[in-house]
């Protein structure tokens, strides 16, 4: 316990030891610059060579990740052209079937229908 209180600065008669209470914040202080001027904790901090180098890394890496999200989004985009093309082709083949099947009379509804939506669109037009 005496080494304790000494170690704090302080008498066994309570009172305070000034030469030690000195000691010992210039000790701390001497720590801490130290410290500051060599840290030995954490990740070293990277020379502006490597930093240039990480982040060459990382670009390079992002780079090649989108240039295989564009890549497959074209693969995409083709695949799905075609799916529509040909189901747009089916409908029209399927479309044009149906009319075939109509008989003369329901033809002349659809010139009808045609003439009406000429009629109207240049009304709109003015």
């Amino acid at each position: 316990m005496d080494d304790f209180l000494k170690d704090l600065g302080i008498s066994l008669d309570g009172e305070v030891v000034e030469e030690n209470v000195v000691a010992q914040e210039e000790a701390v202080e001497e720590e801490q610059s130290a410290e500051a001027q060599n840290p030995t904790y954490g990740d070293p901090v990277p020379s502006p060579e490597e930093k240039l180098e990480m982040t060459a890394k990382k670009r390079a890496a992002i780079l090649s990740r989108h240039e295989k999200w564009q890549a497959e989004l074209d693969t995409l985009v083709r695949d799905k052209m075609h799916s529509i093309r040909a189901f747009l082709t089916e409908s029209r083949i399927a479309a044009v079937a149906e009319l075939a099947q109509w008989g003369p009379d329901k033809k002349g509804v659809i010139a009808e229908v045609d003439s009406e939506g000429t009629k109207l669109l240049k009304g709109l037009e003015g």
